[in-house]
């Protein structure tokens, strides 16, 4: 689908195999590729002509969450989570902008719906362990770095930040 200039096809496949296996380090680097070709207008337009397209609104945010715009963002998810609030991958993407943002409860409020939404999803539990930790809530980080393992041991990423969780507190 990139090649064929069509990013927005090639991203909703990206992400089903990020959502289907977090670690797929093939998957996120072709998101990142992705995303890094794809300019902030692409997204003006792909919201402007479907103003309900719930990924639509949560890649315009991708993109201006990289590119430093955390409040901007922040108004693509909010109108995704209007648009689909069944979506955990655009309620994580709102944490991650608040946790930016310096916004603890609100960042973690935020895990915690993707959570509800899809609680078998290691990367949402790194996820909100990883809020957790910026925040200084090092035992509850730790028991979502846990749980992210449990659910996929493989994953290099996981035990990185149990390793940080547990230098920073001491244990």
């Amino acid at each position: 689908m990139h090649n064929l200039d069509r990013p927005q096809e090639a991203l909703k496949c990206v992400e089903e195999a990020i959502r289907l296996n977090p670690e797929l380090t093939e998957a996120q680097a072709a998101k990142k590729l992705i995303l890094g070709k794809t300019s902030h207008a692409y997204y003006e337009n792909a919201v402007g002509l479907n103003s309900k397209d719930t990924l639509a609104w949560n890649n315009k945010g991708l993109v201006l969450l990289n590119r430093g715009k955390y409040l901007e963002s922040l108004a693509c998810w909010d109108k995704a989570i209007e648009i689909d609030p069944k979506n955990p991958a655009v309620w994580v993407n709102k944490g991650v902008a608040l946790t930016y943002l310096g916004k603890g409860e609100e960042a973690i409020f935020c895990c915690d719906k993707a959570l509800e939404l899809d609680s078998e999803n290691a990367g949402l539990w790194y996820n909100k362990g990883s809020a957790l930790f910026v925040f200084g809530r090092y035992a509850e980080a730790l028991k979502c770095v846990e749980e992210a393992i449990r659910l996929d041991p493989k994953s290099d990423m996981f035990y990185k930040l149990k390793q940080l969780i547990l230098q920073k507190s001491g244990r």
